[in-house]
């Protein structure tokens, strides 16, 4: 049945904190003037990573928010080698 729930909780859409999210790519743009973009995508990478391990094994809510900091300092980070790469041609 396409209506029923899956089984096993999962991360979707439905789990990110839009609030939080945007408080992390507050926080992204103001790390990207003191470290280099690397440095910040990394970070965001593993608060992800964090948030995800958190989700599964102990709690939905914190586990959420954790994830839609990451992917909110994230966002920003992956600017600046864009316009390398634009730039570049």
């Amino acid at each position: 049945m396409s209506g029923s729930p899956p089984e096993r909780e999962e991360f979707t859409e439905r789990n990110v904190r839009w609030r939080l999210l945007l408080l992390g790519a507050m926080c992204g743009v103001a790390a990207l003037l003191a470290v280099p973009p690397l440095g910040v995508a990394a970070a965001g990478a593993a608060l992800i990573l964090l948030g995800i391990a958190v989700f599964i094994w102990r709690s939905r809510r914190i586990g959420g928010g954790i994830v839609s900091i990451g992917l909110g300092v994230l966002a920003p980070s992956t600017v600046p080698p864009l316009l390398s790469l634009l730039d570049s041609r």
